[in-house]
């Protein structure tokens, strides 16, 4: 389960609509100073398949990406009781995202751990919230 304001930061940060085959959400933003725009979202997705399967699709995310290997470890001093420690021999996926950033994804059966990094900077906006 999730809140409808968790729903919405992350659709808004990734455009794109998280539909009824999404059961669960957990996402942390973090920046390493107020001052950049530059921030990294942890995002713990529990969905069907299929909707896995069409977020890899849609992202055009590959297990063949300069992206990968990755760390998956969170920033120092951050704690996160939904993010496992992760290594990069799972199902890995990754691509670019936004201006100089990247998405990465580690999908475990109907479960997916994606970071998010974004400099912030899109078209007339101050970030990507």
């Amino acid at each position: 389960m999730f809140n409808f304001s968790t729903k919405k930061k992350i659709e808004t940060l990734l455009n794109i609509e998280l539909n009824k085959d999404v059961k669960q959400i957990q996402y942390y933003s973090w920046q390493p100073s107020r001052d950049l725009l530059y921030c990294q979202t942890y995002i713990y997705l529990r969905a069907s398949e299929q909707f896995l399967n069409e977020f890899i699709h849609h992202f055009d995310l590959s297990a063949n990406s300069p992206h990968l290997p990755t760390n998956w470890q969170l920033p120092e001093g951050v704690q996160l009781n939904w993010w496992p420690k992760l290594d990069n021999t799972q199902e890995c996926y990754a691509n670019d995202f936004g201006y100089n950033g990247s998405m990465v994804m580690q999908r475990q059966n109907m479960e997916a751990f994606i970071i998010v990094i974004d400099s912030g900077h899109k078209s007339g906006t101050d970030g990507p919230w």
